[in-house]
């Protein structure tokens, strides 16, 4: 076997991450079966990628990023059985708008808000699941709102509180959504949202996003008074969609709902948008997907359809991708990656 180049040594160099790696070996052997085993140096020579900037890659970064997670996950389990995909709220739905409200009523200490919020109201979800005093996600969320502004001593009359809860009526799905959700569901995928949003704010944001119809089951912890991580939020899933765990993939936007769901069985694909550590919980997520646009990618390996629909679908993917960068450009990169940490 003659001795590989520099340029293969350098493709898999110990600088190169493992996830690089692996997507770089699993792209020779599926080429190697097209191609009837060519020289590995001529299945990874390409042009190099510019260099980008940290505002293009933050752009980048939220651009098909659950294409991108779906992409990562399905190629190795096509054939073990998939046959639901359940999301949580956040990968479906673009959450900056609730940083640039915050920002608009409270200036530069908006982002101060914002985090504190955040962080409070996760931490009020498990601190009443343990003192078994539950509340609604709806109430946890003005809860945590409320002592955020009391620590920050912001002045938070009850306008800019309703102003605040309201955005969580309004939010929509990130602009690569409904094209990628359309293709699963023509590739014969069932799908759901299992969130620990109450079914109203669920409601308003598949509406706001004209996603009606697309998902089988929208199902809210509310259902059974309790929230992730408990196992039984993420038990609803198997229940209502009559399937084993294995048949279901899960994507979470929170490192700490991806450790949550691989505990319980499912095979977990992390939304990372926010590009955070994984937990240290003793458990990390089957993958992590790749942050750039990859929703063509995607479509034709998810889909067993005709050459038609697996041409035209991937445009359709690309298109929204393209959209969301330009509208990223012009916004100057308005999501704010510190904002949901």
């Amino acid at each position: 076997m003659p001795k590989p180049s520099k340029q293969f040594v350098r493709h898999f160099s110990p600088r190169t991450s493992m996830f690089q790696s692996l997507r770089r070996l699993f792209t020779i052997a599926r080429l190697a079966n097209e191609k009837g085993n060519p020289p590995a140096d001529e299945l990874i020579e390409r042009p190099r990628r510019p260099a980008v900037s940290r505002r293009e890659f933050l752009q980048s970064s939220s651009c098909g990023l659950v294409a991108g997670a779906l992409s990562v996950a399905w190629p190795a389990r096509a054939k073990a059985g998939f046959k639901a995909v359940l999301f949580d709220a956040f990968p479906i739905f673009d959450p900056s708008p609730l940083a640039t409200l915050s920002r608009e009523l409270f200036g530069q200490r908006g982002d101060e808000l914002t985090r504190l919020w955040r962080n409070r109201q996760f931490e009020y979800t498990w601190l009443r699941i343990s003192g078994q005093r539950y509340a609604d996600f709806w109430k946890v969320t003005e809860d945590a709102l409320v002592f955020a502004a009391n620590v920050l001593k912001l002045d938070l009359p009850a306008a800019k509180r309703q102003a605040l809860m309201k955005g969580y009526l309004r939010l929509e799905a990130w602009p690569d959504v409904k094209p990628t959700l359309s293709t699963l569901r023509l590739g014969g995928l069932r799908l759901g949202f299992l969130s620990n949003f109450t079914e109203t704010m669920l409601s308003a944001a598949i509406q706001n996003s004209g996603l009606e119809g697309m998902f089988d089951v929208v199902l809210s912890t509310d259902r059974v008074h309790s929230y992730k991580p408990d196992p039984r939020a993420y038990q609803m899933g198997m229940d209502a969609l009559q399937l084993h765990r294995d048949e279901i993939l899960f994507v979470p936007f929170a490192g700490w709902d991806a450790a949550g769901a691989k505990s319980f069985g499912y095979e977990t694909c992390w939304a990372n948008r926010l590009n955070l550590p994984v937990e240290e919980l003793g458990v990390e997520p089957n993958t992590q997907p790749a942050r750039d646009c990859v929703a063509a990618t995607i479509t034709r390996r998810l889909l067993p359809c005709s050459p038609d629909h697996s041409r035209r679908l991937p445009a359709m993917v690309d298109r929204a991708c393209s959209r969301h960068l330009e509208q990223m450009a012009i916004n100057a990169c308005r999501y704010d990656p510190y904002c949901f940490q």
